[in-house]
């Protein structure tokens, strides 16, 4: 499983501390429709950035959950 957290380029820019030339608006917009695709194939899920800490963490735990509970792996 490939856990996407997804933010909107404004939102991740305000979140940079300290800026390089890789953390462009142009460049960030790419890199983020990038992962957007991807997050759509199998062994991807995209879970929502703009949320609290706590908030992203519980989604992420339960896509970890619900993959592990369905797993024929731990029958």
């Amino acid at each position: 499983m490939v856990v996407i957290v997804d933010v909107p380029v404004e939102i991740a820019l305000s979140r940079i501390p300290e800026k390089d030339h890789f953390e462009s608006k142009k460049y960030l917009e790419k890199v983020r429709e990038l992962f957007i695709e991807m997050s759509s194939r199998e062994g991807f899920v995209r879970v929502d950035g703009t949320l609290t800490k706590e908030q992203t963490h519980r989604q992420v735990e339960e896509r970890v959950h619900s993959l592990l509970d369905n797993s024929p792996l731990l029958d």
